[in-house]
């Protein structure tokens, strides 16, 4: 069983995603209405200001490539780079702790 099928991470998970579901169409509405008030387009700094309560995790599929990606090229880093509140963090995690498993230190 891979670690992204653990009761424990698939929880966690599903929980994280269900928050996204819930929360983040919401908070684009109020993005887009605050967006639409301003004089000119904002800025890259103050459209990740006004986002900042946005979940915005990558897709569970997406999450599985980057877990098998992760695994098989037997990352031992991984540098995450605009995805939010970490959503992709766990399944990327989970293929460096089951690849460290099966790596003699």
């Amino acid at each position: 069983m891979s670690a992204l099928n653990s009761p424990q991470v698939s929880k966690l998970l599903d929980h994280l995603f269900a928050e996204a579901g819930r929360n983040d169409p919401a908070a684009f509405d109020r993005f887009d209405g605050a967006e639409s008030k301003l004089s000119r387009p904002a800025s890259g700094r103050l459209r990740a200001e006004m986002m900042r309560d946005i979940y915005m995790p990558v897709t569970p599929d997406v999450g599985r490539l980057l877990y098998v990606v992760a695994h098989n090229r037997r990352a031992k880093t991984i540098v995450e780079f605009g995805t939010s509140f970490g959503d992709f963090r766990h399944p990327s995690c989970s293929g460096i702790a089951r690849q460290r498993r099966r790596t003699p230190h």
